[in-house]
């Protein structure tokens, strides 16, 4: 290591280390959360994703019709709320507070996590429904956001919000190849889901734009990456603002001693949750990973 000149100190690079406890989540692969070794690492991912900038789906502007600010306050969910859907967190008083003014303050607040789960039982679950194994998945794990505070929180500007509900808005192969965002909206009873969201899945293949509808902050953005067991993975995300909606993807699954591995990934925003938060999502996925036919209901 090189000395600095007049100082008799080394120089050692950072390495900010943040614990996620074996309860929490189990075969973790991949976890950033913003570490720093040595000030050329966080300057390159930083220019890396500065590259990205205006290119999240919070401030697109490539969508014919639709004007950035038009896309940025849509994105933000201002002005879509239902009396009852929101409440705004007093951060004075939150327990949160000064992570939350640390984490937001950084010029790459996000830090994601990769993990297996198992779907062995979902998918038997779901073979005995003739039901779509997509389409089970993402209530899944619209269920677990759901039951996890911190996944319903946003940021608005200067506040912090808490929906009562989230919904996710997942990705899908359009009739042109091309991909189309669809929002579905999250209800607890599945068969209801299901049947919603089927159509909303047909209607997104055959339309002609990449949006649907305007983004919502009460959204979850889901995608799938059904051709590769991948082991980490990092989402295109807009740094000016940045975005607080949590980004979840899965891979391919495989079999490993009897289960059937997938991998799951979850991006978030720092200044809302920390590793514990994304433990116990990983922690309530699997609980209905295990016990599907609770969550599904009685085949039809």
């Amino acid at each position: 290591m090189e000395r600095l000149s007049g100082d008799t100190s080394l120089v050692f690079p950072q390495l900010y280390l943040s614990p996620i406890p074996s309860w929490a989540v189990t075969s973790a692969s991949a976890f950033a959360i913003g570490v720093v070794v040595g000030p050329w690492v966080i300057a390159s991912q930083v220019a890396a994703y500065r590259a990205l900038r205006g290119e999240g789906r919070e401030v697109a502007t490539g969508s014919p019709g639709r004007s950035p600010d038009r896309l940025r306050r849509c994105a933000l969910g201002y002005g879509m709320d239902e009396p009852g859907e929101v409440r705004r967190i007093d951060c004075e008083r939150w327990p949160r507070r000064e992570a939350y003014e640390l984490f937001r303050g950084l010029g790459f607040p996000y830090f994601n996590l990769t993990a297996d789960v198992d779907v062995a039982s979902l998918w038997n679950a779901v073979r005995a429904r003739s039901a779509s194994f997509t389409v089970s998945l993402v209530y899944m794990l619209s269920r677990a956001a759901n039951d996890v505070p911190e996944f319903r929180q946003r940021i608005r500007g200067p506040d912090v919000v808490e929906h009562r509900v989230v919904h996710p808005s997942i990705t899908v192969l359009a009739e042109d190849g091309a991909i189309r965002f669809v929002n579905l909206r999250y209800v607890e009873e599945f068969a209801r889901f299901a049947c919603d969201a089927a159509e909303r899945i047909d209607r997104g293949r055959c339309a002609e734009s990449l949006w649907s509808e305007p983004d919502r902050d009460d959204s979850l953005f889901m995608t799938a990456i059904p051709w590769v067991s991948f082991t980490g993975l990092i989402h295109p995300v807009p740094l000016d603002p940045p975005s607080s909606v949590p980004r979840i993807a899965w891979g391919k699954y495989r079999d490993v001693g009897g289960r059937l591995a997938m991998p799951l990934n979850v991006q978030a925003h720092h200044a809302l949750m920390d590793g514990v938060h994304i433990g116990r999502y990983f922690e309530r996925v699997e609980e209905l990973l295990a016990e599907p036919a609770a969550a599904l209901g009685r085949p039809i």
